[in-house]
């Protein structure tokens, strides 16, 4: 399949390529995602083609995302970005990368999603009792919002 006849099926602004180890895989943000809702960072499924002059990827899946800024991970200053960044390195290629409760950050990482979603306030990373609270208060009408697909 050539890539400059196949319309993008999902985007992702500001990303980069890992090398896996058993691959290359996006990763990035993404602002909008059939499966997932959009609006969160998040690695692809293994890449089988990748066009820079046609700002172009397609994944082992059949997902053909339109690329926008690419960054260097040594330019990522997302403090979001390099969570999630951590919390995947962690689970791919195991060991502690964060030596914060993996859990915790999962869930600031959710919130970060929400806080997108619902345009409130974030509450702070190292704060978990406040992370909890938050989850508590916005989950529902978040879920909801993302059922019907309709971001603040």
């Amino acid at each position: 399949m050539d890539l400059a006849e196949v319309r993008p099926t999902a985007w992702m602004d500001r990303w980069t390529v890992l090398d896996l180890g058993d691959g290359l895989a996006l990763f990035g943000f993404a602002p909008e995602l059939r499966r997932r809702s959009g609006l969160s960072w998040m690695r692809s499924a293994p890449l089988v083609r990748l066009d820079l002059r046609l700002s172009l990827a397609m994944t082992e899946g059949g997902i053909v995302y339109g690329l926008g800024r690419r960054f260097r991970l040594e330019d990522l200053t997302d403090e979001e970005g390099w969570a999630a960044l951590q919390l995947l390195a962690e689970r791919w290629f195991g060991g502690r990368v964060v030596p914060r409760d993996d859990l915790a950050a999962a869930k600031w990482l959710a919130s970060q999603a929400m806080v997108r979603w619902l345009d409130v306030a974030p509450p702070p990373m190292k704060d978990h009792g406040l992370v909890e609270r938050f989850l508590d208060a916005y989950g529902e009408v978040y879920l909801a919002r993302r059922r019907n697909r309709q971001p603040a």
